[in-house]
């Protein structure tokens, strides 16, 4: 999911992800974490470079506690 702005608050907007998909997928689907970067890095063949993109990580959203059937 790409805003048109960088989030005001990174941390409201990874809850807003999660909770969105929590309503449309069944929960095992929901990722357990969001994070939240100011922009995409992109290598020189159009690719997303995952190492620089995670370098630019505003924040982790707060993992959702485990259900209480996971071990």
């Amino acid at each position: 999911m790409l805003p048109r702005q960088p989030p005001l608050d990174p941390a409201a907007f990874a809850e807003t992800v999660r909770s969105a998909l929590a309503e449309a997928l069944p929960s095992a689907l929901v990722p357990q974490e969001v994070h939240v970067v100011p922009e995409i890095v992109f290598t020189p063949n159009g690719k997303c470079d995952v190492r620089a993109t995670r370098g630019n990580l505003f924040r982790t959203a707060q993992p959702a506690d485990p259900s209480p059937d996971s071990p």
